[in-house]
């Protein structure tokens, strides 16, 4: 898997923008991301990439550990 996210959660206070997703995107595949506004598209993007701090759960970039391995997973 490309990304493989499991059980991810982000708040913004109390307020709840992600809760408990888990998304496996494999090499070839195309996705688009759909929401309304306010509904966490970019809070995700943003959570991927690691610009947004989770509240618990594991992203995974190419096998590694996006909290664990920003440095090596930014340089792919």
């Amino acid at each position: 898997m490309i990304v493989d996210i499991k059980k991810l959660v982000k708040k913004y206070g109390n307020k709840v923008v992600i809760n408990n997703l888990n998304l496996s995107i494999a090499e070839g595949e195309i996705y688009g991301l759909l929401g309304s506004n306010g509904a966490g598209k970019t809070t995700l993007i943003n959570s991927i990439i690691g610009i947004t701090a989770i509240e618990s759960g594991e992203i995974n970039i190419f096998g590694k550990q996006m909290n664990k391995a920003k440095s090596e997973i930014k340089n792919i």
